[in-house]
This record gives structure tokens, C-alpha cells and sequence, in this order.
């Protein structure tokens, strides 16, 4: 009996992992219930994947009630159950959310490592919320994550893309002075910088004061 219970649970299981794969949504939550009405209650893990394919997908709904469920149950959620969610929130523009769930990810203890924070760096830059990028940019300071060269070339992305170019001068002599080598992607961002100062001289700059 205890056989044929085994089976039946690794069945469900290798179901579960076919339709996730596959991205069977709605027939990866039917399994989930079937799980646990065997006996089987899924794992962080388990929880994460669903609420990453859930997030992928823009099912912000079931992908919370995903999240609250497995909260219910007494499981922690992990880093990568928030990056799904916030990316989630992001790809549908709902800030507020990005903003509770990570203050809430802190409020756990989970540290974000540079990667997670650089993800969020990068898309609040393409949003022109650039104040927020450095606000989270001295907040990584401050819990003692280390800014990496994605992370400056980021920022002054970011700044160079609202016209912030005392900003930019300012990271870039914050790189030089702890040692920081900018990088291929720093350098393209440099060059795309002196490009937009030729513009402007070429285009506003009266030709009298350039000979």
C-alpha cells in the first residue's frame, strides 16, 4: 500500500513538473490541489515556480493568492519567489506593488543580493525614475551590498537618459576613486555621451564661438 502511495505521489509530481514546463497554468494549479489532497504539500520550491510562471504570464491574481497560500501555511518565502513577484508587478506597471513587496522582502530578513538589486536598478532607470534607482542605489550601500560595474553603468545610464550629466560625472568619479574599471557597457554609455555633446555643439553652439 505504501508502494502504490509512493508511485501515485511521484506520478503527480513528474505531472506537475511536465505541465510547468509546458505551461499548462491552469492544469499546474489543478495538480497542486491533487498534491495535496494526497498527502503531498508542495515546497517552497514548488511554490516559487508556480508563482514565477504565474508572474511570467501577467496572472498577478493567482499568483498572490499563490504567495498568501503558501504564507498560510507557514512556509518562508525566498528570494526568488520575490524577484517573480516584483518582476511580475513591474512588467504591469504597478509600482505601489514593487515598493510593498520589496520593503516586505526586507522586513523578513532577506537580504537582496547585487543581481536582484541591479534587475530593479535597471528597469526603474528605463522608467525614468531615476531618483528611485539612487535611492535604492544608497540603500544597497547602506545594508553593505556592493555596487558592481553593472551597477554604476546602470545608474548613469539612467541619468545620462534624463540629461543629468553632473550626476554622471559625479559616478563616474565615485568609480575612479574606489578603483572601479568601467566596463564595455560604461564605455558605450561614454561614447554615447560625447555623441549627444557633438550634437549639441554642431546643432546649438554658433559656429563663430568654435573657430
Amino acid at each position: 500500500m505504501i508502494m502504490v502511495f509512493h508511485q501515485i505521489i511521484m506520478a503527480t509530481t513528474y505531472s506537475y513538473l511536465l505541465m510547468l514546463k509546458k505551461k499548462m497554468v491552469d492544469d499546474v494549479l489543478h495538480i497542486f490541489t491533487k498534491m495535496r489532497q494526497q498527502g503531498l504539500n508542495p515546497d517552497v520550491a514548488n511554490y516559487g515556480a508556480v508563482i514565477n510562471l504565474l508572474s511570467s504570464i501577467g496572472r498577478m491574481d493567482d499568483a498572490m493568492s499563490q504567495y498568501n497560500q503558501m504564507i498560510n501555511e507557514g512556509l518562508a518565502p525566498d528570494i526568488i519567489v520575490f524577484n517573480s513577484l516584483i518582476s511580475g508587478f513591474y512588467s504591469c506597471g504597478k509600482w505601489e506593488k514593487v515598493h510593498e513587496l520589496f520593503s516586505e522582502m526586507l522586513d523578513r530578513g532577506i537580504c537582496p543580493n547585487t543581481v536582484f538589486l541591479n534587475t530593479i536598478m535597471d528597469r526603474l532607470c528605463k522608467n525614468e525614475r531615476v531618483m528611485e534607482a539612487q535611492d535604492l542605489f544608497d540603500l544597497m550601500v547602506h545594508m553593505g551590498v556592493k555596487p558592481d560595474v553593472c551597477t554604476y553603468s546602470t545608474l548613469i545610464g539612467g541619468y545620462l537618459f534624463v540629461g543629468k550629466m553632473d550626476e554622471v560625472s559625479k559616478l563616474l568619479d565615485n568609480m575612479v576613486s574606489i578603483g572601479m574599471e568601467p566596463d564595455v557597457i560604461t564605455y558605450n554609455i561614454l561614447m554615447h555621451l560625447i555623441y549627444l555633446i557633438y550634437i549639441h555643439l554642431v546643432c546649438y553652439v554658433p559656429w563663430t564661438y568654435l573657430i
